[in-house]
């Protein structure tokens, strides 16, 4: 039968509002399939998951080489729904440039780009906390957020 032993651990939390460097690993569709409550009939609607790897954590360095996922709109738009935790406001931070209506653009030409981004705290329906992440900014070296 295994045997355990307890040890020290790493404390590689973050809290809410730290800024951090991460680097996107990937980004994932999903669809969410539901019942509409007025109509009845089941709808849907896609999601994007988006993974990255914190590779500068000055307030916790212990937190370097985490991963964090995080979920938006499917949608790139004008209109920012979510205080700028939208898919075209990471599209922007990781391009380090603004996106021009009409302009398409691919996932596949960020993934392994750094940004900043802040951390904010978010609850599942289990009541655990988990971190996600919450503005995300352009990385401007000459007047870093952290």
């Amino acid at each position: 039968m295994p045997v355990g032993t307890v040890e020290e651990g790493q404390d590689r939390s973050l809290r809410e509002g730290d800024v951090v460097r991460v680097e996107l690993q990937s980004v994932e569709q999903r669809d969410i399939s539901f019942t509409d409550r007025k109509t009845g009939q089941p709808s849907s609607f896609s999601v994007w998951s988006w993974t990255v790897k914190v590779t500068d954590a000055a307030a916790n360095p212990e937190a370097n080489g985490r991963i964090i996922k995080s979920d938006t709109s499917a949608k790139l738009t004008n209109i920012d729904p979510d205080n700028g935790v939208c898919a075209r406001s990471y599209f922007e931070a990781f391009l380090g440039r603004p996106l021009e209506v009409g302009e398409s653009v691919d996932t596949d030409i960020i993934v392994g780009l750094e940004c900043d981004a802040t951390i904010r705290k978010t609850t599942d329906k289990q009541g655990r906390v988990w971190d996600a992440l919450g503005m995300l900014m352009p990385i401007d070296d000459e007047n870093p957020p952290f």
